[in-house]
Parts: structure tokens; sequence; C-alpha cells
């Protein structure tokens, strides 16, 4: 098995291909791990190269790996 290095993980982040699949994955990644999504907007393929915001998503309730400010009242689970 060949690892991977943190130059090969930089290479791959300043590619265009990772620009258009990286909103996809994290799309999917908060898919796996969210409950009681309202709404979820990561563009990708060729709307991935718009300016703006990379993603929306809204969701109720809290995620178990989101640390939240100290001030925002909520305790991190």
């Amino acid at each position: 098995m060949k690892w991977i290095k943190a130059l090969n993980l930089q290479q791959w982040a300043d590619s265009i291909p990772a620009k258009v699949i990286f909103p996809a994955l994290i799309a999917d990644l908060i898919r796996a791990t969210a409950n009681s999504i309202t709404e979820i907007r990561f563009p990708n393929g060729d709307k991935g190269q718009v300016r703006g915001y990379d993603g929306v998503l809204k969701a109720e309730g809290v995620a178990p790996y989101v640390i939240l400010p100290s001030n925002s009242g909520h305790a991190a689970k």
C-alpha cells in the first residue's frame, strides 16, 4: 500500500479537479453524519468554480463532531 503524504494532499488541493470534487466530498460527509438537514447546497462540478460562499448548510440539533465556541450558549458533547 502506498502512503499519502502531506505534499501529495497539497499538490492535489491546488489542482482544478480537486476544486471541482472537494465540495461534493464535503456534502457527502455532512449527509453521512448530520441529522435533520433542512438545506444543503455545496456546488460542485462546473458550478464549483463560481465565486462566493463554498456552500450552505442548515440543520437542526448539534452535530457530534462540531465544537462550538464557548460563547454560543451550547455545550459540546
